[in-house]
C-alpha cells in the first residue's frame, strides 16, 4: 500500500468546519457578555437614580417638614433620559397622619423586549 503525503480534501473540510464552529462559539459568547454588561450598567444607573430620589425626598422633608407631611398620600411620576428612558414612580403613603410617611420608589426601563425594574422604600418620621 502506498503512503499518501499531505492532507486529503476530506481532512481539510473537517478542519474548516471545526474552526468555523469554534469561531461561532467565540462570537456568541462575546455578544452574550456585551449584553450582560449593558444590563448591569443599566441596573447600576437605575439604582443610582433611586438613591438620588430618596436623598432628594429626605432633603425636602428636612427643609420644610410641615409642608412635607401636609401633602398626604400621593403619587409622582417622572421620566428621566440618559442612554435609555427610565420611568420613576414615587408613592407617598401616610402611615400616621402628620407624623409618619412611607415612601416607595420604583424605577423601570425597557431594553428591547425586556422590561426591568428596581424598587426601594423607606419610612420618614416627623422630627420633634
Amino acid at each position: 500500500m502506498k503512503r499518501q503525503k499531505g492532507q486529503t480534501l476530506i481532512e481539510l473540510i473537517v478542519v474548516i468546519a471545526v474552526t468555523g464552529l469554534a469561531m461561532v462559539g467565540i462570537a456568541l459568547s462575546g455578544t452574550v457578555g456585551i449584553k450582560t454588561a449593558r444590563i448591569a450598567r443599566d441596573r447600576q444607573q437605575a439604582r443610582l437614580l433611586l438613591n438620588q430620589k430618596m436623598e432628594d425626598i429626605r432633603r425636602v422633608r428636612d427643609d420644610d417638614v410641615a409642608n412635607f407631611f401636609s401633602l398626604g398620600t400621593r403619587t409622582e411620576e417622572e421620566t428621566l433620559y440618559g442612554d435609555i428612558k427610565y420611568t420613576l414612580i414615587t408613592q407617598y403613603t401616610e402611615e400616621i397622619p402628620g407624623e409618619r410617611m412611607r415612601v416607595e420608589a420604583e424605577v423601570s426601563w425597557q431594553d428591547g423586549q425586556n422590561v426591568y425594574s428596581l424598587d426601594q422604600s423607606t419610612y420618614l418620621d416627623l422630627w420633634k
